[in-house]
């Protein structure tokens, strides 16, 4: 069965037969690059009142023989104006999936942001999906944007891990894990979003896959935003 069918079934079954079995997640280290919390700051911050998911991609490496490094690299914007919708999860896993087969990389996860500000927990939806994804990659993800955590971490650059809850599949639950994640940079992390968001407003040109269903030319890659993002980090890292 594909990652595209199952995924669809899953949503579609309300008696859940089957949870998989995933390794111990101790010895990884979790790491987010810029342009990826950006983008997910981006998405949350364009739609504040709704709920948005999307999903991570992700760069597996060894740091040594007894511990795996996971680098959150980027994400992709799905869903903005109804939560849920398998049509919009249908179309963007096989775009996605054509995407990315030849690449390096691999879906790592999904991230969601929920609409109500004290509510940062995954939901069911980001649970079935998190655990479809883990039928694929015994490593997936689900990271939480922790909206009281992400309004500290957008006025104080000491408080921006705060902004994202990792949670891992253990016991059979979804659980938040001890020691959670790091930056790749967190200064430059804090300056980007300042940059992009609070001073261009770029977020308000971020596109999802709900956008993209509605006017096709837009592009859900988001290549105008992944440029101009990286191009800023250059600039910065001389």
């Amino acid at each position: 069965m594909t990652l595209l069918n199952g995924c669809i079934k899953w949503l579609y079954n309300s008696s859940v037969d089957y949870l998989p079995i995933v390794v111990s997640f101790e010895d990884m280290d979790v790491i987010v690059w810029t342009r990826c919390y950006v983008k997910m700051c981006m998405h949350s911050l364009k739609y504040p009142h709704s709920t948005v998911c999307g999903l991570l991609v992700c760069q597996k490496s060894k740091k040594s023989s007894n511990q795996t490094v996971m680098e959150i690299l980027d994400c992709i914007p799905l869903i903005h104006s109804g939560h849920g919708l398998t049509h919009v999860l249908e179309t963007a896993l096989i775009q996605i999936s054509n995407y990315y087969k030849s690449s390096d990389v691999q879906i790592g996860g999904l991230y969601q942001a929920n609409k109500y500000f004290f509510d940062s927990t995954p939901t069911v939806f980001a649970q079935r999906i998190g655990e479809k994804l883990l039928e694929n990659n015994s490593e997936a993800m689900v990271v939480m944007v922790n909206n009281l955590g992400l309004a500290q971490a957008l006025d104080d650059h000491n408080e921006i891990e705060s902004a994202l809850t990792v949670y891992h599949f253990n016991d059979q639950k979804w659980k938040s894990r001890s020691g959670g994640y790091h930056f790749d940079n967190p200064k430059q992390a804090f300056d980007a979003v300042q940059e992009f968001i609070f001073k261009d407003q770029k977020h308000l040109n971020l596109i999802d896959f709900d956008n993209h269903l509605d006017d096709i030319r837009l592009d859900w890659n988001n290549k105008h935003i992944n440029d101009m993002i990286d191009k800023w980090i250059k600039v910065s890292d001389i």
